[in-house]
């Protein structure tokens, strides 16, 4: 069984920057450099959290935008249909 057909494990051991303990917090780690469904996820994140966080919104729009940059990584589709406006997430003209 490869890691990519595994499903859910213990790979990664996260830690707040701030010093806190949440003992009740569960994280789940997506690598947006290399996995496209994973930027696809983070992309939804981004229009989800919009209204409630727009600077946040916008960092990660930014962020899978700066990406999409690089020759080796494949532009997701929903940034090509949505162009400038993926910049300003969801639901401006």
């Amino acid at each position: 069984m490869t890691q990519q057909t595994r499903g859910l494990y213990n790979k990664f051991q996260v830690t707040r920057t701030d010093g806190q303990q949440d003992p009740d917090a569960v994280y789940f780690v997506l690598n947006v450099g290399s996995d496209r469904i994973a930027r696809s996820a983070l992309f939804v994140y981004a229009e989800q959290v919009a209204e409630k966080n727009p600077a946040l919104s916008a960092e990660i729009f930014g962020m899978l935008l700066d990406i999409n940059q690089h020759a080796d990584v494949k532009p997701l589709d929903q940034y090509l249909n949505m162009g400038e406006n993926a910049l300003k997430g969801p639901n401006h003209e």
